[in-house]
């Protein structure tokens, strides 16, 4: 396709590069002439023909309107004329007389005769016969004789005329137009109202004719259709202008896909549409649902006949366009012409200067932009004049110029050659640092490897320390557990104060070795590290301290929902044991308070900050800062039990960590022991 596309288009500049200005440009001028002649005539056609069918509907939903005004009007007067007869109080006073001889005397037939008679004679184009039945379908009488005694029980006028105005289907009677209303009469009591009898009046077609073969204003193709939905079918009531004998024999099935108008009327709607009708031409229609009779209403015309106006409009929009474009082809010709000879006149001038002639000047008056064009060749070529005049002596100047330029840039060559010497040496000192700095490197690398290993020496060498430490102690406290036993009942109570002693001290010494391989092993093991929830971290210290938590009755609260961080799980499970172990212990003494251990965060942007807070003792602000020194202590053993390595070992977990920790305390109002943590820990940094 794009190759094409590419071939069409090298045809068409092939066709037009041999093609004079002249005609291109009549040619183009032509061309959008022509398309905006057919733009603006599609516009004008298109808008011409919605607002011709925008017309048509209106005078069609208009006419409909009247026409369906008629119909009820027509129907009301007939429903009126039937409850006004059946309303008669002497009818009803002779019916109810003679219920037992059911109105055979001849004298009462004919009253009620003579003011049947009556109506019939003043509506002669209306009311064609009336009969009136008993409650059992007999005709009792009738201004047609003939059909007394008649029995119609069997027929819709005694079924549903008595109990309301009925309204029959039209029908044929030696081929007249007919249709019948039924309704009841009832006895002279009004609280009661039994029916006794059923009157039923006949009433002529021609005036319901009239209305629909009456099509002004609907041209040549125009035609009303009325008719009513009978089941699954549409039963047609009149004769159509292209059907003349559908009235009261054509059906057509309800569910066809033509006579869509007539459809919708039936379906209890009113509008306007456009579709195909029951001649499978398309029409233009307005429908109404006639609500007084439960019929539908169809006024169309055929929309060839509609827009037939629009054809003679398109005929003088095409001759128009027309004369328009050939008085444009002629105006562009003369207008293009006038161009087209200065343009030649330039490309003359152009071809003798360019051959040397730099003294011809163009002759073109005129004041558009070829003018000013011409104007500007020629001081184009006054001044290539002056320049070729000039031309020999600026060629003189600029080659002594070219020569001077020539011996000053041999000079900066040869200083260029002395510095490029000078940044030689200066790279070659630059190398000779580069390897000093390397080596220096290689030796501050081979320093931290003797740094690291003389720790981890010392670390070891603290453990191996410690771990001997407790072989004389574990000796001197069997010695003299020893001694107790085998001499208990030989020693005073002052020698048996002193093996206590030596009891508590070697005790003590061992809580102390611990701790010291604690401490040690913080710095020693390394753990890996994983994503730690906080809060089930917390909740495993609180199973650890379950006895001690128990024993003061202390409150442990969690203020705040605790975050997941990346670090070591068994490190930091020791800071918080530690924290909490110390809050219970320095808070349980104080009479009248229970101890209470509140734990809470906060999070910033690059590390997270934990607290521990108590209401216990307190701490003076001068010891603050001596309590995290590894077996500090502020209270002997008697008051608060410990060895006082506990604060040692948080500080170092949370040091390596690379956070810090602070306390906020005084004396008697509780102490808040503070840590952060960063957010962006890497593995095997502790």
């Amino acid at each position: 396709m794009r190759k094409n596309k590419r071939l069409l288009s090298n045809t068409l500049l092939s066709l037009f590069r041999g093609v004079s200005i002249r005609a291109k440009t009549i040619f183009l001028f032509s061309l959008l002439l022509f398309f905006a002649v057919s733009t603006i005539s599609f516009l004008n056609f298109n808008n011409s023909e919605k607002m011709l069918e925008r017309q048509t509907f209106e005078g069609l939903g208009g006419l409909v309107k009247s026409k369906a005004d008629l119909i009820d009007h027509l129907f009301q007067h007939n429903f009126e004329v039937v409850s006004f007869l059946a309303s008669q109080m002497k009818l009803r006073v002779l019916l109810t007389a003679f219920p037992e001889t059911r109105l055979r005397i001849t004298g009462k037939k004919a009253q009620i005769r003579k003011i049947l008679n009556t109506v019939v004679d003043a509506s002669p184009s209306l009311v064609n016969h009336i009969h009136i039945m008993d409650v059992q379908g007999e005709v009792l009488v009738s201004t047609k004789i003939s059909e007394e005694e008649s029995n119609f029980s069997g027929t819709p006028e005694y079924s549903k005329g008595k109990t309301d105005l009925y309204l029959s289907v039209p029908y044929f009677d030696r081929k007249q137009y007919r249709y019948s209303i039924s309704g009841p009469v009832f006895d002279l009591n009004e609280n009661t109202k039994t029916v006794i009898g059923i009157l039923t009046v006949e009433f002529k077609g021609n005036k319901l004719l009239d209305i629909l073969s009456d099509y002004t204003g609907l041209g040549e193709t125009g035609d009303l259709v009325l008719a009513k939905r009978d089941g699954n079918d549409i039963f047609f009531l009149n004769n159509m202008r292209f059907k003349p004998g559908a009235a009261l024999h054509w059906r057509m099935p309800f569910n066809t896909q033509n006579a869509k108008p007539i459809r919708l009327a039936l379906s209890g709607q009113s509008g306007i549409t456009r579709g195909l009708d029951y001649r499978d031409i398309e029409v233009l229609s307005g429908y109404r649902y006639l609500e007084l009779l439960d019929w539908g209403l169809v006024a169309k015309i055929d929309v060839r006949e509609a827009f037939e106006p629009m054809w003679h409009l398109l005929k003088e929009i095409i001759l128009m366009g027309c004369f328009v474009l050939m008085v444009g082809m002629i105006g562009s010709f003369f207008f293009v012409g006038m161009i087209t000879d200065s343009l030649r006149e330039l490309r003359e001038g152009v071809e003798l200067i360019a051959r040397g002639n730099f003294a011809y000047r163009v002759n073109i008056d005129r004041r558009d932009e070829i003018g000013q064009l011409a104007s500007t060749f020629n001081q184009m070529a006054e001044k290539l004049d002056q320049l070729y005049t000039g031309l020999e002596e600026n060629v003189r100047l600029k080659t002594k110029e070219l020569e001077n330029t020539l011996a000053k840039t041999e000079a900066q060559n040869k200083i260029l050659i002395d510095t490029k010497t000078a940044v030689l040496n200066i790279l070659e000192d630059l190398d000779e640092t580069r390897r000093d700095l390397e080596r220096q490197k290689a030796d501050l690398e081979q320093g931290k490897r003797e740094l690291e290993k003389a720790n981890k020496e010392l670390d070891n060498f603290v453990y191996t320390a410690s771990h001997d430490l407790r072989a004389p102690l574990r000796g001197i406290s069997s010695f003299a557990s020893f001694i107790e036993e085998d001499y208990s009942d030989k020693l005073d109570a002052q020698g048996k104060d002193y093996l206590n002693e030596i009891r508590k001290s070697t005790t003590r010494m061992d809580e102390l070795i611990e701790d010291l391989l604690e401490l040690s092993k913080i710095s020693r093991i390394k753990n890996p590290y994983e994503n730690v929830p906080i809060a089930d971290l917390i909740q495993e210290v609180k199973v650890r301290i379950e006895f001690d938590l128990h024993d003061h009755k202390s409150e442990l609260i969690v203020s705040g929902e605790m975050p997941v961080i990346y670090c070591d799980r068994i490190k930091m499970t020791e800071v918080f044991f530690n924290l909490i172990n110390n809050a219970i212990k320095f808070s349980s003494k104080i009479a009248g308070q229970t101890p209470r251990v509140e734990i809470g965060c906060r999070t910033e942007p690059e590390k997270t900050v934990f607290y521990v807070k108590d209401n216990g003792i307190g701490i003076d602000p001068q010891y603050q800062e001596q309590i995290f020194e590894i077996f500090r202590r502020l209270h002997t053993e008697t008051e608060y039990e410990g060895t006082g390595a506990g604060l040692s070992i948080v500080k170092r977990v949370v040091d390596d960590y690379g956070g810090k920790i602070w306390v906020e305390s005084e004396l008697g109002k509780g102490a808040t022991f503070w840590f952060e943590i960063p957010k962006d820990l890497k593995e095997n940094i502790i």
